[in-house]
C-alpha cells in the first residue's frame, strides 16, 4: 500500500513491522519492529497529525 503526506502537513507516523516492510520518505526501512518518521513540518509540542502505520505480511511506501 502507498499513504501519501504533504511535507507540509506537521505529522508523526509511528511505523509497526512484522514479517512486512515500511519504506519512509527519509530513506529509512522498517522490517522487523517500531520507528518514528516525522515530516519536514513536525515540531515537538505543537498540534500534529499522528498516525499509527503498521505492515504484517505485507508492504507500506510513505511518500510525499
Amino acid at each position: 500500500g502507498v499513504l501519501r503526506i504533504d511535507p507540509a502537513t506537521p505529522a508523526r507516523i509511528h511505523m509497526s513491522s512484522a514479517f512486512g516492510s515500511i519504506h519512509a520518505p527519509d530513506g529509512r526501512t522498517v522490517s522487523f519492529g517500531d520507528s518514528v518518521y516525522a515530516t519536514p513540518a513536525w515540531k515537538q509540542g505543537a498540534p500534529s497529525l499522528d498516525v499509527k502505520a503498521a505492515a504484517v505480511f505485507g508492504s507500506l511506501r510513505i511518500v510525499q
